[in-house]
């Protein structure tokens, strides 16, 4: 991505600095290897280099997904300091199908298959764009060595106790032998689905303002009947975004899926559910006549 956005671009040290966060997932040995890699390319194309550091081996949950977040934070801070608006990744069309296979098996609607955002913000101020998501991992290897320049490959992509590197290592060669522009095509896929999110989001947000009132949300269950599901669990995970303590908390398909079909049947027994945990749950109560969402501090 580097060689490709200074490529041509007359004073590129003036329009661009490269940023580098180092962290904890692997050997001080081999993060100190990539920094001076990236130092070299910074000399190399003549673009200054700022670097910053995150721990995301401490805590619980996911570890990738932590080191996500904190990575970013930490590129927003380091562009703010440098001056510029924007933070580029090299985010490429390989790594939305690796989402996009991940989010599947897992039972993602529409927003989860629409994968990575290709303008996103990232801070006040600071926007995350990714240039190459409708390129493939071997065009931006052709980059590489077009410029002669070597590619790197982190050594935790090929850690096969990560999904995410199962699936690379082991599931996209097999695709790419059944369709060589495969992840091309994924990417194309998301795009749309993205779209479809944004339609479905209007309809979330129209079907909560219907029913806010000042403890919640309320309908008729008959109302709440005639909506399709998967509009019902884009109104339920708006609602449970706004209360979340943590923006990246995810909602359990199943509880979903659940609580949708619990709308639809033709009980009249009441049933309540939970969405979340700690100051972050969401109570969503189901009677004959209504359904009810209230936030349980």
């Amino acid at each position: 991505m580097v060689l490709a956005l200074t490529a041509g671009v007359s004073k590129a040290s003036d329009r661009f600095v490269i940023g580098h966060v180092v962290h904890d997932m692997r050997s001080a040995n081999e993060t100190a290897a990539d920094l001076e890699l990236v130092r070299e390319l910074g000399t190399w194309v003549g673009v200054p280099v700022v670097s910053g550091q995150v721990r995301v081996r401490e805590g619980s949950g996911n570890v990738e997904s932590r080191a996500r977040t904190k990575r970013y934070r930490k590129l927003s801070e380091l562009a703010r300091e440098a001056g510029c608006n924007a933070v580029a990744t090299g985010h490429h069309a390989d790594d939305v199908l690796e989402t996009m296979l991940m989010r599947l098996i897992r039972g993602a609607g529409p927003r989860g298959l629409a994968c990575v955002a290709p303008v996103r913000k990232l801070s006040e101020g600071v926007s995350l764009v990714r240039p190459l998501l409708m390129q493939t991992r071997a065009i931006c290897e052709l980059i590489c060595s077009t410029a002669n320049w070597e590619w790197a490959s982190d050594a935790t992509n090929h850690d096969l106790s990560f999904a995410r590197a199962k699936i690379r290592v082991q599931v996209l060669p097999v695709l790419r032998e059944l369709r060589a522009d495969g992840s091309k095509r994924a990417a194309a896929s998301a795009l749309i689905m993205r779209d479809v999110a944004k339609l479905l989001a209007v309809d979330a947000s129209d079907l909560l303002e219907q029913g806010k009132f000042a403890a919640g949300y309320a309908w008729p269950r008959a109302v709440c009947r005639n909506v399709p599901g998967v509009v019902l669990g884009e109104a339920l995970h708006m609602a449970f975004t706004q209360v979340s303590a943590d923006k990246h908390d995810r909602l359990s398909q199943r509880m979903l899926t659940g609580i949708i079909r619990a709308v639809h049947d033709a009980r009249n027994d009441r049933r309540d559910f939970t969405l979340g945990a700690g100051a972050s749950r969401l109570h969503v109560r189901i009677e004959a006549l209504t359904v009810t969402i209230h936030h349980e501090a």
